[in-house]
């Protein structure tokens, strides 16, 4: 950029050079004015009687002359017409105010430029920043991981079905990670009877934590640490009666995620899950004798012992971390 001062100057020159009248200021040549008694050729012409005699005549002391008045060839500017140098002087701080705005216009192209610069470096440099800060969370945040097992049985009361289940909570980053919970809830399907898309309700349990305006009480968890929390959630009586309407056994899912948050960060995180709970395949007298399915959860027979309990993932894309 140090080149482009030098060049605003010539530019500006050449633009002040360009409007400058092509017709250059005349030259007065000035011509000394003879003295008096002289002609054209030299000669002295014959004086005059009267010439003569006023020769003789008494004359006062004539006035002073400056040099200038007595010796005109003294002062050449002096036969000048004033009105001309005027004219001269006019023409030449035209020609200086045309420079002084061409250097400033080209100056104040050189300054949009240097600016453009400057903007498209700070942008360059908060790019960087932000990729550099990207890198350093990723690579330093932490991360919770959780492994879900039966925690307990499974008990009808007067609210409905009871399930328990343990969270295993593991964390597998760099950092610690604050305020951590589990949030979730058990819902069942009607089989064959409604469509049931398990993700939405994972995702309202999910998405109505974000709102929440301050972190919710939680574990802190360190590097490498694992931590173990048991929470039972309930399939409320009515929603039984409502899919036993249609078919008399109930397959229930519980959903939700973990949310935590960092300590060099705001905001949340979230690992999700989704778990289908089932009874084992062992063979049971009841399920036999009623040519039931072993593994399906039939509310008339009553409470499951949790090892009569497994637990899997389900088909549907629940696991997931941000």
């Amino acid at each position: 950029m140090r080149w482009l001062l030098p060049l605003a100057a010539i530019l500006a020159l050449a633009f002040g050079a360009s409007v400058v009248d092509r017709n250059p200021i005349p030259l007065r040549v000035l011509h000394q004015q003879e003295p008096d008694g002289h002609n054209q050729a030299g000669g002295q012409e014959p004086e005059s009687k009267d010439h003569k005699n006023a020769a003789k005549l008494p004359t006062s002391n004539p006035p002073l002359l400056s040099a200038t008045q007595t010796n005109p060839s003294a002062n050449p500017d002096a036969s000048q017409n004033p009105q001309d140098e005027t004219k001269w002087t006019d023409k030449v701080q035209a020609y200086m105010a045309v420079a002084i705005a061409g250097f400033t216009l080209v100056l104040a192209i050189v300054s949009g430029v240097q600016l453009s610069h400057i903007g498209a470096t700070a942008r360059a440099a908060m790019q960087a920043n932000k990729l550099t800060r990207d890198i350093f969370v990723s690579t330093e945040r932490p991360w919770v991981k959780v492994d879900i097992v039966v925690g307990g049985p499974l008990t009808y009361d007067v609210n409905g079905a009871n399930i328990t289940l343990t969270y295993r909570l593991t964390n597998v980053g760099s950092s610690p990670a604050t305020n951590v919970w589990v949030h979730c809830k058990v819902v069942a399907p009607a089989p064959g009877v409604e469509m049931f898309k398990v993700e939405e309700h994972q995702m309202e349990v999910c998405n109505r934590v974000k709102t929440y305006t301050w972190l919710s009480p939680g574990y802190v968890i360190f590097p490498e640490d694992t931590i173990e929390t048991t929470i039972s959630v309930i399939l409320m009586h009515p929603e039984i009666k409502r899919i036993t309407q249609y078919v008399p056994f109930i397959m229930p899912t519980v959903v939700g995620c973990v949310d935590y948050g960092f300590v060099f960060e705001t905001g949340r995180h979230q690992t999700g899950f989704i778990v289908d709970v089932r009874r084992t395949d062992r063979p049971r007298p009841e399920a036999i004798a009623k040519k039931r399915s072993p593994s399906s959860i039939w509310p008339d027979e009553g409470d499951i012992s949790a090892a009569d309990l497994s637990l899997s993932r389900s088909f549907v894309s629940g696991f997931q971390a941000d």
